[in-house]
């Protein structure tokens, strides 16, 4: 599956996208393209729901962690970055409504 362009950005590494029948988590990585270039590609995996998408992308971004301590870090990052989606996802459906 090809990235849409319609995704829901929840940080510079993670968004997310709701398909026919699964949420779809797009994790960026460090690739290279066909020349050896530096590329940023996107790895994805499909969802029954939202909440297992999310817990996979925390889960994700607490993958290099080395302390229990980092692991909670890595978690709280991410509830603060989907926090601030939401609330400027809330933000803009009151000033559609006005």
């Amino acid at each position: 599956m090809r990235k849409p362009d319609k995704t829901i950005v929840i940080n510079s590494r993670v968004e997310v996208y709701k398909d026919k029948r699964n949420w779809v988590v797009f994790l960026a990585y460090s690739g290279k393209d066909k020349n050896g270039e530096p590329k940023i590609q996107w790895q994805e995996s499909f969802h029954r729901t939202l909440s297992q998408a999310l817990m996979y992308a925390a889960e994700d971004a607490a993958v290099d962690a080395g302390s229990f301590d980092e692991i909670i870090n890595a978690y709280d990052l991410l509830r603060n970055d989907i926090f601030q989606y939401a609330t400027r996802l809330e933000s803009l459906l009151a000033t559609s409504k006005e």
